[in-house]
């Protein structure tokens, strides 16, 4: 489920699409939560799947667990990479603002945190651009979650959260 106050539009030529505010998102806001629209679906389960949802799922799913892929059913699947990115997978079924994101800007994720895949080449053209996203092994995923999220605990109860209150659904 993505933040309600965001939209869908050009990125880039290279990239394509993207998610941008479409008014301030303050640090500590959560931005997406596994919700009703979203499905997990485990490895296991892949090679039973026809042509067309393996190919969706290898372009917009992702997995932080290692036993399973998340599919977002909505527009949180075209949040993009960013080497410095806005947003952090929180450690759970969650994505947080890690900092103060203005009307018009694009919501973007560090992939190395959360992607269990080979590296690919990075497009995201950001100052601290390391030139390829590899995921990160997790005892740094970990460090760096804890590292940017811990600035954000004194704040997360003292902003707007609208994901918080909605229902998630089930799906399995």
């Amino acid at each position: 489920m993505l933040h309600p106050e965001t939209i869908v539009r050009p990125a880039s030529q290279n990239i394509g699409v993207g998610v941008f505010a479409t008014a301030r998102i303050t640090a500590g806001t959560v931005v997406w939560r596994f919700g009703g629209a979203d499905l997990r679906v485990s490895f296991s389960c892949l090679p039973q799947l026809d042509f067309a949802m393996r190919r969706h799922i290898d372009r917009y799913a992702f997995s932080y667990s290692g036993r399973n892929l998340i599919v977002c059913g909505d527009n949180a699947r075209y949040i993009n990479h960013s080497c410095d990115a806005n947003c952090s997978w929180g450690g759970g079924d969650f994505e947080i603002a890690l900092r103060d994101i203005h009307v018009g800007e694009e919501l973007t994720n560090d992939y190395a945190m959360f992607v269990d895949e080979p590296p690919f080449s990075c497009q995201c053209t950001s100052a601290a651009c390391r030139g390829q996203v590899q995921s990160y092994p997790p005892p740094l995923r970990l460090s760096l979650l804890l590292q940017r999220l811990r600035p954000l605990a004194h704040s997360f109860n003292c902003v707007p959260q609208p994901l918080l209150h909605m229902p998630t659904g089930r799906c399995r």
